[in-house]
């Protein structure tokens, strides 16, 4: 789990959208249906 959720941040870090975001975060919101993983 740290790993994916380090990963993850490594990996966005570049995208100015995704600062203050973490996988629990985008997770809730796609359970929410606030975003759509097919927009990221």
């Amino acid at each position: 789990y740290f790993f994916w959720t380090y990963k993850l941040n490594i990996d966005t870090i570049n995208e100015p959208a995704w600062y203050g975001w973490d996988s629990w975060a985008v997770s809730r919101a796609v359970d929410r249906g606030w975003l759509n993983l097919a927009d990221i």
